[in-house]
């Protein structure tokens, strides 16, 4: 299996976070549905130690197949999700994003 996953280092504007928590929800389950996506989660941390990075949220799309990754990223659906967050939520996060692209190996 293999991730990509965007981290939301910082905190919302203030006055903002409700809507900017329902953006980011759309926003993931509009990646669920891109080519070669097998599933999209968001999280929010409940708790963080100390030293931990101020972690707003998380995205995390499950991909099949390495290349997968690179069909979603480049597709037509991706870049009209992007765009339409960024032009309307983004202004609302006072941080960063970064994303990471990770094999996963799960071990029940």
């Amino acid at each position: 299996m293999y991730t990509r996953t965007a981290f939301f280092l910082g905190r919302t504007i203030a006055g903002s976070a409700d809507e900017f928590r329902a953006g980011l929800e759309t926003a993931t389950a509009q990646y669920a549905k891109l080519p070669g996506v097998r599933s999209a989660h968001l999280e929010f941390p409940l708790s963080r130690e100390d030293s931990a990075p101020e972690i707003y949220a998380t995205i995390r799309m499950v991909f099949d197949a390495e290349q997968d990754i690179e069909r979603a990223l480049s597709s037509p659906e991706r870049q009209v999700v992007r765009t339409a967050f960024a032009g309307t939520y983004l202004r609302m996060f006072d941080g960063t994003v970064a994303h990471v692209n990770s094999v996963s190996f799960d071990f029940a």
